[in-house]
């Protein structure tokens, strides 16, 4: 009987070393799992706010050069010229303000008496401007529905004078230019 005590002990001794072998490469499996995991879980993460970061940063609008991303912000209106006969334009003359404001997302803003009046989308390019000698920057505006029936794109020429002025001309003939200063 004592033998026989003996072997069976001998076997559990056994048994038990596996079983505790095994209940540890399961422990470590579980800990490499979890730790694969946490692994994944903090690259998922880690991807998704360098998109947002991105996606925040990034610009909808590509510019020609450093010069047009000047037209960015908000534009007081002065004066406009032009026309078969020509006028000159204010908002004196006219009897009420305007501004316009550019976004970088490519999102064009109009305002009269600080109420918005409109919005829509433009591009900015380098193109031949009817006005300009060489190539100038054209703004050319989507969605312009009220300016022109046809659904031609309006585009207008840009130049600057400063950082803070601002000159727009409407690229058709007896049409108007515009003058602008930057709001602060």
């Amino acid at each position: 009987m004592q033998q026989l005590k003996k072997k069976y002990c001998q076997r559990f001794k056994k048994a038990e070393k596996k079983y505790k072998k095994f209940v540890g490469l399961i422990n470590k499996n579980e800990i490499a799992i979890e730790m694969k995991s946490q692994t994944v879980k903090i690259q998922i993460l880690f991807i998704v706010l360098i998109s947002a970061f991105m996606s925040a940063c990034r610009k909808d609008i590509t510019t020609p050069n450093s010069e047009s991303e000047k037209l960015f912000g908000k534009w007081t209106w002065v004066q406009s010229a032009g026309g078969i006969i020509p006028s000159e334009k204010s908002p004196k003359t006219e009897g009420y303000s305007s501004s316009i404001e550019f976004s970088d997302k490519g999102i064009y803003k109009t305002f009269k008496d600080g109420k918005q009046t409109d919005k829509m989308k433009y591009s900015l390019s380098e193109g031949k401007s009817i006005y300009l000698p060489g190539k100038g920057i054209i703004i050319e505006f989507k969605d312009v529905g009220l300016f022109d029936k046809d659904n031609t794109p309006l585009k207008q020429s840009m130049q600057f004078f400063g950082n803070d002025t601002l000159f727009l001309s409407e690229e058709c003939y007896d049409c108007y230019s515009h003058l602008y200063v930057r709001e602060k």
